[in-house]
C-alpha cells in the first residue's frame, strides 16, 4: 500500500506504539503518542516503505 500511495504523493508507514497501557502494556496512550509524533515529523522518502519499531 505504501508503494502505491507514494506514487500519488502520500507517505504511509507502520509504527509500533510500544507496550501501551492495556492488560499487557505498561505506558499510557499520551506517552506513546508523544514518542510517535517526533518520529512521524521526521519521515520522508523511502522511510515510508518500512516498519518503524
Amino acid at each position: 500500500m505504501s508503494l502505491y500511495l507514494k506514487n500519488v504523493g502520500v507517505l504511509a508507514t507502520t509504527i509500533h506504539p510500544g507496550w501501551v497501557n492495556t492488560n499487557m502494556g505498561t505506558i499510557d496512550t499520551v506517552t506513546s503518542v508523544r514518542g510517535i509524533m517526533p518520529v512521524m515529523e521526521k519521515l520522508q522518502g523511502e522511510e515510508g516503505t518500512s516498519k518503524i519499531n
